[in-house]
């Protein structure tokens, strides 16, 4: 997991406006752009992604790396290349 964290990292910083993300949350489709990242507690992190309706989405980096939570499902991140 820390390999994948990392890899969202550099890519946030290397360009922010080419990390995506998409999947369904509660059931409803979303895709968005991660606006903001920030350290938690132990080894994780949270993204803010931003849909182009403006709907602000907080997910763990650990609901990530594991496609999804219940609350999120079938999630893909999509790193600068």
């Amino acid at each position: 997991m820390n390999k994948f964290i990392n890899s969202i990292l550099n890519s946030y910083n290397s360009d922010s406006s080419h990390v995506k993300v998409a999947g369904m949350y509660k059931g409803m489709k979303f895709a968005g752009l991660v606006t903001s990242i920030r350290a938690k507690y132990g080894n994780d992190i949270q993204v803010t992604v931003e849909d182009a309706l403006h709907s602000t989405y907080l997910i763990d980096g650990s609901t990530l790396y594991n496609r999804g939570n219940g609350t999120y499902e079938n999630l893909e991140v999509q790193l600068a290349v």
